[in-house]
């Protein structure tokens, strides 16, 4: 069977953590690769509404972003616990904004940034209207200032793929490459 083929040939004894900004294509590459690889998938941001009880823009409206924030550490820190090679974890956008996010993380997995131009954010994400730090300000100069303040953060991660203009299969392909290659 294909998946165990390649669960085998990637070998990293870890779970794979994806990171980047929003629209980068975690949760479609995370899907992708954990179906791939015959792991389990797991989104930060679906966790955190089911332990809440409501939307992520929910949150957000009632009690802010450090709450929200707040919320989002506990789940990473219940990562932490993960049977390694379990699964492919896809974290929010902003995940990265903590230090101790960051180190939970890499003690979880091998962390992997999907990387997304400004522009590219921005066609992906201008017509949503469930992302709580893109309705304020226009959303071009709105994603350029996030990204740029999140840059560093996402440059800690084990690798670095871009997703700009490329298809998810594509991006997923070359992530277990990248793996595959860190092996040997």
């Amino acid at each position: 069977m294909r998946n165990k083929q390649d669960r085998k040939n990637v070998g990293t004894n870890k779970n794979i953590v994806l990171t980047g900004f929003m629209g980068a294509g975690k949760t479609t590459i995370g899907r992708l690769l954990a179906g791939r690889l015959g792991l389990n998938f797991l989104e930060t941001d679906e966790i955190i509404e089911l332990k809440t009880g409501m939307t992520i823009s929910q949150i957000f409206d009632l009690y802010g972003e450090a709450y929200f924030r707040q919320v989002e550490s506990k789940v990473v820190q219940e990562l932490v616990g993960l049977p390694r090679e379990s699964c492919v974890i896809s974290t929010g956008g902003g995940v990265v904004l903590r230090h101790d996010n960051i180190a939970a993380l890499q003690r979880v997995g091998v962390i992997v940034y999907l990387e997304v131009s400004p522009e590219e954010a921005w066609q992906r994400l201008r017509d949503k209207k469930d992302r709580p730090l893109l309705q304020e300000g226009r959303l071009q100069e709105r994603i350029r200032i996030l990204l740029q303040e999140r840059r560093d953060q996402y440059l800690k991660s084990d690798f670095q793929v871009k997703t700009t203009a490329r298809n998810p299969e594509e991006i997923a392909e070359e992530i277990v490459v990248l793996l595959q290659h860190a092996l040997e």
